[in-house]
């Protein structure tokens, strides 16, 4: 099996398992802001850490962790704010559909191929989707 695959299930396994210690931490709305800082806090010190372990100094371009950070920052105050009142078995299955959107952001704007299979796994998760809410 390749490394980027183990990594990729690594993540998924950390992701998920989060997102249920999420759910068990989210008592309302209210705390969508500050559960996000305190959030983003632990991934700067696990961050910085490893950066400093691994003696890793290379520094992408600045505009790339800023935008992608903005735009997770508001993905998790939406997602708390989700969790604080649906299941976390609804909620979470609809995040991981993110994947739709990087899919096609890769197709449309990085010219990535995307053979049948792979579009019909796509329309799966989307089908799954509208399942999920009956």
């Amino acid at each position: 099996m390749k490394a980027y695959v183990l990594y990729s299930i690594a993540a998924m396994l950390f992701l998920g398992a989060g997102s249920f210690v999420r759910k068990l931490g989210t008592t309302s709305p209210k705390v969508a802001f500050s559960y996000t800082a305190l959030e983003g806090l632990a991934l700067l010190i696990v961050g910085g850490a490893a950066a400093l372990l691994t003696r890793n100094r290379e520094l992408p371009p600045l505009a790339y962790p800023v935008v992608s950070g903005l735009l997770i920052a508001f993905a998790l105050i939406f997602f708390f704010t989700a969790l604080a009142s649906g299941p976390v078995s609804v909620v979470n299955t609809i995040l991981g559909a993110n994947l739709v959107v990087t899919v096609l952001l890769g197709v449309l704007l990085l010219g990535e191929s995307l053979s049948i299979f792979q579009a019909s796994g796509v329309l799966l998760i989307v089908l799954g989707l509208f399942l999920l809410q009956i």
